[in-house]
């Protein structure tokens, strides 16, 4: 199992009608290429964890950096691992600009995982149990928040 986390920043022209747009093909290609993980976004930034054959999410990830949509994509931690973290979402998302059930955790989670704060500074494992404690936020049945704008 391998994983990475990357943060973005949204294109000006992305707005909620197009990300939801993405999301959904996004489903359709992790099904077909056994990915799984978690994008959230917040004030026009993104993070999202990706996981599963280090093949398959590298491949994906190259697609990112190529994509319009994204901008100041920043690569901010990869591991190899024996599990998944997201293992029932082939793309758990939660927009975070929306009121739901813990958004200030969320939110607060969300900042401490893209500035780069002192959780990140340590290599391999912080980055992840932030994630951890996202996915168990994350698990209250949420599919996707941009069903309520859509």
């Amino acid at each position: 199992m391998y994983t990475i986390i990357y943060r973005s920043k949204a294109a000006a022209s992305f707005g909620p009608k197009e990300i939801n747009q993405m999301v959904e093909t996004a489903k359709i290609h992790n099904v077909k290429n056994n990915i799984t993980g978690c994008l959230l976004y917040h004030e026009g930034r993104f993070l999202q964890l990706i996981e599963g054959t280090e093949k398959d999410v590298k491949d994906l990830y190259e697609r990112i950096l190529s994509d319009p949509r994204h901008e100041n994509i920043t690569l901010l931690g990869d591991e190899k691992g024996f599990m998944r973290s997201f293992e029932d979402w082939n793309i758990a998302f939660d927009n975070l600009d929306l009121d739901s059930a813990q958004v200030s955790e969320k939110r607060s989670l969300f900042d401490s995982i893209f500035h780069d704060s002192g959780a990140l500074a340590n290599p391999g494992r912080s980055k992840l149990v932030l994630w951890e404690e996202m996915n168990k936020l994350l698990y209250g049945g949420l599919e996707s928040s941009f069903n309520a704008e859509a």
